[in-house]
């Protein structure tokens, strides 16, 4: 048996009124209906069980009312809280929004722009996985006139709209914070360098052991992913060379959970054996046994900026403006870090 869904047209019929009549009801857009006919096209719609035909709409006014998001890992808990806040302001201007994920591969991410563009969303906001190979994605981009934000990282030597974290200053807050409490073996846990977060977050880090006359050491830096898997093999690697750091900045949170949680295996304690500082400041990190220092991002608006800018490059798609856009950092002081005595 076949359902047919319910038109504007037979509300129209049942009514004895204009089929643009109960478009401009239904649709609320400013067209001047007597309240008595509004709330009778309204109650019908309601008793036929009306649903708007969205993919007629998107055609009539070119316009999906969606933008896409793609995100390089939905496991880590600083995108999920990113993409709450991007929804947020999407929602108010009723639109929605398409989540998808990178995994953190560049063939993903192509495959995931590609499928955006196939539903017509009306711009796409990205956290790139590959900073260094974003010139096919843009080219892609650029050809089909999409409106586009890149948020949290950005593409080297190509010049489009962007937020991201101040995070060469945050790094450096981390590391001068270790330092003044009397640290001079800093181990950092760093991200992928073709990630621009990473890449400056190592920056920072150098920035500070520099401005301290510390010298740097390449077997004190070791690379990891997003994961806490990755933040627990760093922490075991330390442990095994044949002095310890006395404190670790792991360049995100979920590493540093990884490596506490290495520490607290082979029988350490922190702050005491070993401080640690982390990056992101995800709702976790205060709820840890204990609870970590870190570096804020100030996530929402990391994804409101974003949001906002891309929908300011819809409105405005024949003369969009680029802006890139730097967030300011801080960093919390909890329990995970103590002051030493050389």
């Amino acid at each position: 048996m076949c359902f047919m869904s319910t038109t504007i047209v037979q509300i129209a019929k049942s009514l004895g009124v204009s089929p643009i009549t109960v478009s401009r009801a239904l649709n609320n857009r400013g067209y001047y209906i007597k309240k008595e006919t509004k709330e009778k096209i309204l109650k019908k719609a309601a008793e036929l069980n009306y649903r708007p035909n969205h993919i007629a709409r998107s055609l009539r006014i070119r316009s999906t009312h969606a933008i896409g998001l793609i995100l390089p890992d939905i496991k880590n808990p600083f995108f999920p809280n990113v993409a709450s806040s991007i929804n947020k302001i999407a929602n108010s201007r009723e639109y929605n929004v398409i989540l998808c994920s990178s995994e953190g591969g560049i063939n993903k991410e192509k495959s995931e722009v590609s499928t955006l563009l196939n539903r017509r969303v009306d711009g796409l906001i990205i956290i790139p996985s590959d900073c260094n190979n974003g010139s096919d994605t843009y080219k892609q981009l650029k050809e089909t006139n999409i409106p586009f934000v890149l948020m949290d990282r950005y593409w080297r030597n190509i010049n489009c709209s962007y937020v991201v974290c101040n995070d060469i200053y945050g790094a450096y807050l981390a590391t001068s914070y270790l330092i003044k409490l009397g640290h001079k073996r800093i181990a950092h846990f760093s991200g992928s360098m073709i990630v621009t977060s990473a890449e400056n977050r190592l920056k920072g880090y150098k920035k500070a052991l520099e401005e301290y006359e510390i010298p740097y050491s390449e077997e004190l830096v070791i690379e990891t992913d997003v994961t806490q898997e990755s933040g627990t093999r760093a922490m075991e690697i330390i442990l095994e060379q044949k002095e310890n750091p006395t404190a670790i900045f792991a360049w995100n949170d979920t590493v540093a959970i990884g490596a506490m949680q290495a520490i607290k295996s082979k029988g350490l304690k922190i702050p005491e054996d070993i401080s640690l500082v982390g990056f992101d400041d995800i709702d976790v990190s205060s709820l840890l046994y204990v609870p970590l220092t870190t570096i804020h991002q100030p996530q929402d608006e990391l994804g409101e900026t974003s949001a906002k800018i891309l929908f300011e490059q819809i409105e405005n798609k024949e003369n969009p403006q680029i802006k890139q856009i730097l967030l300011e950092p801080e960093l919390v002081v909890r329990n995970s870090c103590k002051e030493v005595t050389q």
